[in-house]
């Protein structure tokens, strides 16, 4: 009888031990944004957060190709505590929020920034929000995954 008890209790235990761990609360946002060029294949990579993408659809989006070639040397992105992945360009129109999922990016949100495009974008880090600042620092706009705020 005490057998059959101890191992009732073993095996919950056991049990419990392998059931699912879940961690939260979880900042997932990066301190800075990040400055990546754009190689000629659309492709950009950032050794410090181990991400790599290629950005030809969101620049055939912004109609920012010419001869094959992306009409920005430089990227811009920066990711929320959300987890959600804000990417802009010089002279784009729009910064894109897209959501992590496994092997790809989902494009979440397009909002719509400046329809002659962005000059001289930055994004801050703002924990609730991003910060975008525009125009040499004239121009600044709070930005969540749902949009402007």
């Amino acid at each position: 009888m005490k057998n059959k008890i101890l191992a009732i209790i073993l095996g919950g235990i056991l049990l419990s031990a392998c059931s699912s761990i879940k961690l939260e609360p979880v900042d997932f946002s990066w301190p800075i944004e990040n400055v990546l060029e754009i190689r000629g294949d659309f492709n950009v990579t950032s050794v410090r957060y181990a991400i790599s993408l290629n950005l030809r659809k969101v620049f055939e989006t912004e109609e920012m190709i010419k001869n094959n070639a992306p009409l920005a040397s430089q990227v811009r992105i920066i990711r929320n505590r959300d987890g959600y992945y804000f990417i802009t360009a010089n002279k784009f129109k729009n910064v894109y929020v897209f959501k992590p999922e496994e092997k790809y990016l989902v494009l979440f949100k397009k909002i719509e920034i400046n329809e002659k495009g962005i000059e001289n974008p930055a994004f801050n880090q703002r924990g609730s929000y991003i910060e975008l600042i525009s125009d040499n620092g004239k121009k600044k706009y709070k930005l969540t995954q749902d949009g402007l705020i």
